[in-house]
């Protein structure tokens, strides 16, 4: 921006403290370098409020999310010895709970939570017989390979797919090529 000559205004700091703030997690992800934090506090002296940023992100949810969220935790499983979890989103879900689709995001990185979890996947009922998956990492094992043997892509820490069938029948298939990695 300096190079460009735009004047750093205090809602142009926000902005732009805001995208640096989810892109790297809250800072937690490994996007986060020395020149990351160099930035937010550059912003934050041109005016950014990294409380009230991170409170219009992070803890203004609806309800409604909360009571998806408590549906969606009943589908947690834990397989390999602890090392995936996943989660399923279904539209009976969403309908019970008055939820929406965008009210699921930031379900997939729940179960990153987990010590010793190397895989998340979120299942999303897209269709009658259809799921989106999404795949996160830490690092430790590429999940892009995994959404490619599906169609989809990502890349190493974030990758997605859709699949057809049954919901058991597709994380079965999962695992599966889970396992084969």
């Amino acid at each position: 921006m300096r190079e460009m000559q735009v004047p750093m205004t205090k809602d142009i700091c926000t902005n732009l403290y805001a995208a640096i703030l989810t892109d790297t997690g809250g800072f937690r992800y490994s996007s986060t370098r020395q020149e990351t934090l160099r930035a937010a506090g550059d912003l934050v002296e041109g005016g950014a409020e990294p409380q009230w940023i991170s409170e219009n992100i992070y803890e203004s949810d609806p309800p409604a999310k909360l009571q998806l969220l408590s549906r969606v935790l009943e589908t947690l499983i834990l397989d390999m010895e602890n090392r995936t979890a996943s989660l399923v989103v279904t539209w009976k879900h969403l309908q019970d709970t008055g939820a929406t689709m965008e009210q699921t995001d930031g379900f997939i990185d729940i179960p990153r939570t987990v010590k010793g979890i190397d895989i998340a996947m979120l299942y999303t009922q897209m269709g009658e017989k259809q799921f989106k998956l999404s795949l996160r990492s830490k690092g430790k094992v590429n999940v892009e390979k995994i959404a490619r043997k599906f169609g989809g892509g990502g890349h190493i820490n974030a990758a997605a797919c859709r699949i057809d069938g049954d919901i058991e029948a597709i994380q079965a298939r999962v695992l599966e090529a889970v396992k084969e990695l």
